[in-house]
């Protein structure tokens, strides 16, 4: 490969942008996504965009922990070819989680400048074709009313996949999901997302008491380390059970598999390492005869974009993919916000990842640590 396609320069900026109204799960509440917006350059002018970030919405601190990755890491990929780049950071990086989420970022950015350099999108470039995508609305924690009112507007935009974020406090959850039920009816597919909130016994005794309202699974319902509990959760309760949490790479998605333990995958690229790495258990999933779902970690539009490529790869009559998140945040920092129409997200057909950031944007919500390496 030419030294035209080597990098030659790593740019990167913390950024902040808020919910437009706070996010919260069982796990807690959030108010912003910080995310850490990162560019690749090399001597020939080719550039590729890539968004690196913690599973989930973020901490100040998460950008720091990043910011010192980076500036330990980008050194190291000066003057080595673009398709190179992803194995070498890997082999730096590590495996612990904000080493998947910038590894991650990294490879997008990779994929955008590789792609932008031989005009083709990032989807074909992992094996894929561009094709419209359907994608569920996500809901967070709320009143039942105000979770209704949102399922209504859902509805009414042409979502037929809902995504409930639940506590996991029984009385509580069981108004939301009858309220959401009177408000869009019997034809919707309602998924329950407790975020690891039971435990294996809490989660057979709650799905026996919500399964009458019809859900299509339950995602991640016990700890990600509690493979068995998943294993008995989807034996006893009667509902389909994703794991998410669990699947941390193509190793713990094959014990999964193994084990029997979910009717479903939800594959998180920042989560797994990366496109190749996501990529690689769609594979698995599909030699399995398992369907896998793709979704978002709640990043803004270049990490969106990066999945929705990823979701390219997704078999026809897969379940929705989580990719309608961007529009939970005031701003998904593109010129052209991804937004979906009637359900569905098209996967861009422009060379690499199809996008551009909104370069006023990006001024407007920084925040925390930015820096850049380049070759002498």
């Amino acid at each position: 490969m030419s030294a035209a396609l080597e990098v030659s320069r790593i740019e990167w900026q913390g950024v902040r942008v808020p919910f437009r109204r706070p996010f919260v799960t069982a796990e807690g509440g959030a108010r912003f996504r910080y995310a850490m917006l990162l560019t690749v350059r090399t001597e020939g002018g080719v550039m590729g965009w890539g968004e690196a970030g913690a599973v989930g919405a973020g901490t100040a601190a998460s950008l720091r922990s990043l910011d010192a990755l980076l500036r330990l890491t980008g050194p190291h990929l000066l003057g080595v070819p673009l398709r190179a780049v992803p194995a070498r950071a890997r082999a730096i990086l590590g495996g612990s989680p904000l080493a998947h989420a910038l590894g991650f970022g990294i490879e997008t950015a990779i994929y955008d400048a590789l792609g932008r350099a031989r005009g083709r999108s990032v989807a074909r470039l992992v094996g894929g074709e561009p094709r419209p995508v359907p994608v569920n609305a996500t809901l967070g924690v709320a009143s039942p009313a105000e979770t209704a009112r949102q399922a209504r507007l859902a509805f009414s935009e042409g979502f037929t996949t809902l995504k409930l974020k639940v506590t996991g406090e029984g009385e509580q959850d069981g108004a939301v999901i009858e309220a959401v039920r009177a408000a869009v009816g019997s034809s919707v597919r309602l998924r329950l997302d407790p975020n690891q909130a039971w435990s294996a016994e809490e989660a057979v005794a709650a799905l026996a008491r919500l399964k009458r309202y019809g859900v299509e699974y339950v995602e991640q319902p016990v700890a990600a380390r509690d493979i068995a509990g998943l294993v008995r959760v989807r034996r006893e309760a009667g509902v389909p059970v994703a794991a998410d949490e669990t699947v941390t790479g193509l190793y713990r998605a094959r014990r999964v598999l193994d084990a029997g333990a979910a009717d479903v995958l939800v594959i998180k690229a920042a989560r797994v390492g990366g496109l190749r790495a996501a990529a690689a258990i769609l594979l698995l999933a599909r030699r399995r005869g398992v369907p896998a779902v793709v979704t978002s970690s709640l990043e803004t539009g270049v990490g969106i974009a990066a999945s929705l490529h990823l979701a390219a790869l997704t078999d026809t009559g897969w379940p929705a993919c989580g990719l309608a998140t961007g529009v939970l945040l005031e701003s998904d920092l593109l010129v052209e916000p991804l937004l979906p129409r009637r359900g569905m997200m098209r996967v861009p057909e422009r060379p690499g990842l199809g996008v551009e950031v909104d370069q006023a944007a990006l001024h407007r919500y920084r925040a925390g640590p930015a820096g850049s390496v380049a070759a002498p």
